[in-house]
C-alpha cells in the first residue's frame, strides 16, 4: 500500500522482479509494505536510501527541500545515504544495515552535509493493543516501573538510572496525555527533566529520599 501526497510520485521498474523491490520517491508518501525478507523494499529519495523487510512508515522528500524525513509507524527499517561506499552491499543483504529506525522514530537527512539525525516523532503513538483501561494508572507506583509501562506501549527507550529512581513513587491518572505531557507530569513530581537524544529518552534526575 502506497499513498502519496498531492504533487507527489513514485516510479519504478516496469516488471518489478528480481531479489529487491526498488522504487523512486519525489515529494511525500506512506508505505504499508508486505513482510518478504527474501525481496527487501528500497526506496530511494533525494539521496537517501530506506530499506523495509515489513513495516509501516512515511517519507517526506520533496525536491527542493533541504531535508529528508523518514518517520515510521510500526516495524523497523533501515535508512543509509546513496553515497555510502557500502550501499550495493547494503541494498543487497537480508538483514536489516544502516541506521536502524523503530516505531515513533524519526530520521532526518541533512542533504548539503550529508548528515542523519535521529529523533522521535512529534507525538509518539501508543503501539501496544492491550486495554487502555486504568493502563496508566498509578498509585505509589516505583517510577521505573512507570517508565517500563511507558516503553512497553510506545515501543521507546527511556532511559535512566533504575537504582537512582527505585525509591521514587508516582500516584497518577495519566490515561488521556500524550507520551511527552506523561513525562513533563512524572518529571515534576520527581523533580527531574528529560530530553530526546538520538531517538531515546533520557532522564535526569537527583533521585529521591527514601
Amino acid at each position: 500500500l502506497i499513498i502519496l501526497k498531492k504533487n507527489s510520485r513514485i516510479s519504478y521498474a516496469p516488471s518489478f522482479t528480481g531479489s529487491s523491490r526498488e522504487v523512486y520517491l519525489s515529494g511525500e508518501g506512506f508505505f504499508e509494505v508486505t513482510k518478504n525478507p527474501d525481496r527487501p523494499f528500497l526506496i530511494y529519495a533525494n539521496g537517501l536510501v530506506t530499506k523495509v523487510l515489513g513495516t509501516s512508515f512515511s517519507i517526506k522528500a520533496y525536491p527542493g527541500d533541504p531535508n529528508v524525513t523518514v518517520e515510521v509507524k510500526t516495524g523497523r527499517v533501515a535508512v543509509f545515504t546513496q553515497s555510502d561506499p557500502r550501499i550495493n552491499a547494503k541494498a543487497g543483504s537480508r538483514e536489516l544495515e544502516g541506521v536502524l529506525l523503530t516505531p515513533n522514530q524519526r530520521i532526518v537527512y541533512v542533504r548539503d552535509e550529508v548528515r542523519l539525525a535521529k529523533s522521535l516523532i512529534d507525538a509518539p503513538q501508543l503501539i501496544s493493543e492491550a486495554p487502555t483501561k486504568n493502563r496508566f494508572t498509578f498509585e505509589e507506583t516505583p517510577v521505573p516501573a512507570v517508565f517500563d509501562a511507558l516503553e512497553k506501549a510506545y515501543e521507546v527507550d527511556i532511559v535512566y538510572d533504575e537504582q537512582l529512581l527505585a525509591n521514587c513513587p508516582l500516584t497518577a491518572t495519566l490515561t488521556d496525555q500524550p507520551l511527552f505531557e506523561k513525562l513533563d507530569i512524572i518529571c515534576q513530581v520527581i523533580e527531574a527533566r528529560y530530553e530526546v537524544m538520538d531517538g531515546q529518552i533520557v532522564i535526569y534526575s537527583r533521585g529521591c529520599k527514601p
